[in-house]
């Protein structure tokens, strides 16, 4: 950790414009490449009035995406699959899923659906719904909260 920490600041003080850490999600590079348009489209007027410098100045601080701003993620809790299961679950406002199926959906193993899906429960995102059969222990739904 501390040599990624050595290598932005190094890279920040040279002047990269942005520094993007793989694996990267499709939001976060749209949102980096469209700071940089709108930089450069200002680096090159020739004339700046006080409210372009300003957004000049402000292109530089990066703006985080509305998973970053709820938290920082817990170890072994992935930005990009957490939005993959959301995005899953809002299609499914009613029915919701079970942990099995979220699997099955998502290709991820049993006991890493379950962790995702106990996370969601803590954050209160999504709720869990016991579902009874006749016979044995009854079954976890998990649902969008609402």
């Amino acid at each position: 950790m501390k040599l990624m920490n050595k290598s932005v600041r190094i890279a920040l003080r040279a002047g990269v414009f942005d520094y993007v850490v793989k694996p990267v999600s499709m939001d976060r590079l749209l949102q980096s490449l469209n700071r940089y348009e709108r930089f450069r489209q200002l680096w090159t007027d020739e004339q700046l009035d006080q409210e372009q410098v300003d957004e000049l100045t402000n292109v530089f601080h990066i703006h985080p995406t509305h998973v970053e701003e709820e938290q920082l993620l817990p170890k072994g809790i992935d930005a990009i699959t957490l939005e993959k299961i959301l995005h899953l679950f809002e299609g499914l406002v009613e029915e919701g899923l079970t942990a099995v199926e979220l699997s099955e959906q998502t290709g991820i193993s049993r006991s890493t659906s379950r962790r995702y899906l106990e996370y969601l429960v803590s954050m209160n995102r999504v709720e869990t719904r016991l579902i009874y059969g006749s016979v044995g222990r009854p079954q976890r739904k998990y649902v969008i909260c609402s």
